[in-house]
């Protein structure tokens, strides 16, 4: 059990390579890695000069050679967004920008992120965090600049199209943040930011999520705001009923995945190994780790075994996700 608990975490780790960290995670069971960016580098969209100029192909290649060594199949996740971030810069055809997206038809979006999919598979990534499918109405920090458009429509067809090519490709996509957060007032990395809609309203919010799951998503993330819609108020990572709706109503099927384990609005008075209990009870399989949390998780993998030991987790749910987990890294292997 211990190696499935070890296999339910995507853990961020901001340089390329298999250090002394990552190799001990691998080794207990992880299957994940994240290689991450700066938050200087996401809020700019811009890859830093030394990044670039080290991060070459080969070394890419060889990174996620090291961690199939020690692992076998691995899922290699990285940041990947139509107008956003393209971790991979240089080393991959590039996705649409945001406004070739708009002057493009659905089928060329599909081929281009198909063609950009089909280039990260040879360095050896095979999941994107990506496409983010908010739709703002109202003040939103956290996701102002970083959404596809205003119009739902528009949102729809360029979120359905990117999943079918990047899926095509042999990447796992990751339709995010589920329910959606048209408005957040406060940043939900830094406090304690609220969606205030009704689940109602939120479903009107809904069809790129749910374009997203049709075309083949493999994966979903929910968001971290704290949902007013829920009872009592929770993020959604940490919320059953909004896991529920979405294996539920939106019949999804895949994997489901948390956004930041301790972010503000997500965490808010909890410790990160509350974070991770709650995350599982609620029904997610696959939990986000921050750079910062990354030391915490041999910690989180003890409050998971306390907790199945006193009956909150159940060990066929974990073996369920885990068993997931490590399909979906086979098939994209």
């Amino acid at each position: 059990m211990r190696r499935d608990i070890h296999a339910l975490f995507l853990p961020i780790f901001p340089e390329l390579e298999i250090d002394s960290s990552a190799s001990r995670f691998l080794e207990d069971g992880g299957i994940s890695l994240l290689f991450g960016e700066t938050r200087e580098e996401y809020v700019s969209r811009i890859i830093d000069a030394r990044r670039v100029a080290e991060e070459t192909a080969d070394r890419w290649r060889k990174t996620v050679a090291q961690a199939r060594s020690i692992a076998g199949p691995v899922l290699v996740a990285v940041d990947a967004e139509i107008g956003g971030i393209e971790r991979l810069h240089r080393l991959v055809t590039s996705l649409p920008s945001l406004e070739e997206a708009h002057r493009s038809t659905s089928e060329a979006i599909e081929t281009r992120s198909k063609a950009s999919a089909v280039s990260a598979r040879n360095l050896g990534v095979n999941v994107f965090l990506s496409p983010v499918a908010d739709v703002l109405v109202g003040p939103n920090p956290w996701l102002e600049g970083r959404t596809l458009s205003e119009d739902i429509g528009e949102v729809t067809r360029i979120v359905s199209a990117f999943v079918k090519g990047v899926q095509d490709g042999g990447v796992a996509a990751t339709v995010k943040h589920f329910p959606g957060h048209p408005i957040c007032v406060l940043d939900p990395a830094v406090d304690e930011g609220e969606v205030p809609h009704s689940l109602e309203e939120l479903r009107a919010f809904s069809a790129p999520f749910r374009a997203g799951i049709e075309a083949g998503s493999d994966v979903v993330m929910m968001g971290p705001a704290i949902f007013k819609a829920t009872t009592p108020p929770t993020a959604a990572s940490h919320s059953a009923e909004l896991i529920s709706l979405l294996k539920g109503e939106f019949g999804f099927g895949g994997v489901v995945l948390t956004d930041d384990l301790d972010w503000k609005a997500t965490i808010r008075d909890m410790t990160i190994e509350q974070s991770a209990v709650k995350a599982l009870a609620a029904g997610a399989d696959w939990m986000l780790v921050s750079a910062n949390g990354v030391p915490h998780i041999t910690s989180m993998v003890g409050a998971i075994e306390l907790a199945v030991e006193h009956g909150v987790l159940s060990a066929d749910q974990i073996a369920a996700s885990a068993s997931k987990l490590r399909a979906l890294a086979l098939r994209l292997t």
